[in-house]
């Protein structure tokens, strides 16, 4: 999709490297992606959904993960911890 190839473009673009007074640091993210069904998705819930995507991405180990379309039991469990 369109959102993950932003996304990716972003981390290649952080990932490059960084020298802080002569030092060489390794800058590194992981990005989560919130996908809205129409512009009137309530702002609460697309930035809950997006927390809910960074964290699969990182148990998954992964740098980029996208949550898109309706919350399933086990999504809508996971955003009430929030």
């Amino acid at each position: 999709s369109e959102a993950l190839a932003w996304a990716r473009g972003l981390l290649a673009r952080v990932s490059e490297p960084v020298v802080v007074e002569g030092q060489p640091v390794d800058v590194r993210a992981t990005i989560g992606v919130a996908l809205a069904a129409d512009a009137a998705a309530n702002a609460d819930l697309l930035l809950r959904s997006a927390d809910a995507a960074v964290e699969r991405a990182r148990r998954a180990k992964q740098d980029v993960a996208l949550h898109e379309g309706a919350l399933g039991a086990a999504n809508r469990a996971q955003l009430s911890l929030w």
